[in-house]
């Protein structure tokens, strides 16, 4: 069985190109500056990237960082950033045809590539330019056609570097997620991919029923994260309303059509506008004064459905705020939010 994957779809911070509904003009002079909307997207997509990076229960999954532009610029902006994270990676441009050696990419012959080398623990990413991305545009509505290569790609690169040649190869369950919610439910990331490839601790049914796609919501009609299981195609994303109050819910209505069972998750809290912003702020600052998880402090936003993970499922507790969403910690108390 191959190992399951998640994917990072992400912009390069870029000032004046990065997270412009939070700049003074468009906030109506309460905003930021282009130098200070890029610091706090890159400190969100540092949080995304180390929360998922350090994760324990994420060890085995195989990790990759989609980046736009989709050019040799985006390339090494998003080099920089793994580099000051620590993390190492692959050059996922094509399917590891040859190692680069820059600072920070590992070679070929001590990677994946050696069948077996990594199959327990997958410490290293793969970098991959977005495919049919030259622009820094995600919200075209071509981004179907863009998460569906991304799909695609993923599959190639799992199958080629960790399938068993001499067993019949069944595609990874692949999660998507965003670099605008920093506050990642972990836990639910884990059980995601779990339900979805048939891989859920004390079931006793894993064969029998095909996996679920797993989705979280966002507050402005997008979703934060899809998990698909194995069976599902790329089609799933054709015909998807992007940008619009109704992503979520178009998204679910494709997966179903394909007669793919979809659990919702819990809501999760993209960080647009100003108001976002703040609000993360505060909760960073009422959080950082008490003890215990961040599910425990999620406690006081009452008994809201939308914002507590599915029912009855065993899912493990989300991290301390004490570690979660650190470089957007700084990045807010730097622009004195």
């Amino acid at each position: 069985m191959v190992p399951n994957a998640i994917c990072i779809v992400a912009k390069c911070p870029i000032p004046g190109k990065s997270k412009t509904r939070l700049s003074a003009a468009a906030a109506g002079g309460g905003g930021l500056t282009d130098e200070g909307c890029a610091l706090i997207a890159k400190a969100m997509l540092c949080d995304v990237l180390s929360s998922i990076h350090r994760a324990e229960a994420l060890s085995s999954v195989v990790k990759f960082l989609y980046f736009a532009p989709a050019d040799d610029d985006g390339k090494q902006r998003m080099g920089l950033i793994l580099d000051e994270l620590g993390i190492l990676y692959f050059d996922g441009s094509h399917i590891l045809k040859q190692a680069d050696h820059r600072p920070g990419i590992l070679d070929n012959a001590g990677g994946p590539s050696g069948r077996g080398l990594d199959v327990l623990r997958h410490d290293k990413w793969y970098l991959c330019p977005m495919p049919d991305a030259r622009q820094s545009n995600l919200r075209s509505s071509d981004l179907g056609g863009k998460l569906a290569g991304m799909l695609d790609h993923t599959r190639s690169i799992v199958w080629n570097d960790f399938g068993d040649i001499d067993a019949a190869i069944t595609p990874p369950a692949v999660a998507f997620l965003g670099m605008d919610s920093p506050e990642l439910p972990v836990g639910e990331i884990l059980y995601a991919l779990q339900l979805a490839s048939r891989q859920l601790p004390h079931s006793s049914a894993k064969e029998e029923a095909p996996g679920s796609a797993y989705i979280n919501p966002s507050h402005d009609g997008g979703y934060g994260m899809l998990c698909l299981p194995p069976q599902a195609p790329a089609s799933v994303f054709e015909g998807v309303r992007w940008s619009d109050p109704l992503t979520a819910i178009s998204q679910m209505k494709a997966l179903s059509d394909e007669g793919i069972p979809v659990v919702i998750g819990s809501l999760m809290r993209d960080i647009d506008e100003m108001e976002d912003l703040m609000g993360l702020a505060e909760r960073l600052r009422i959080a950082r004064k008490k003890t215990g998880s961040a599910d425990e402090a999620d406690k006081e936003r009452g008994g809201d459905i939308l914002c507590r993970p599915p029912k009855g499922r065993e899912i493990e507790a989300a991290q301390s705020y004490d570690n979660m969403c650190r470089y957007s910690w700084e990045a807010i108390q730097q622009l004195k939010i």
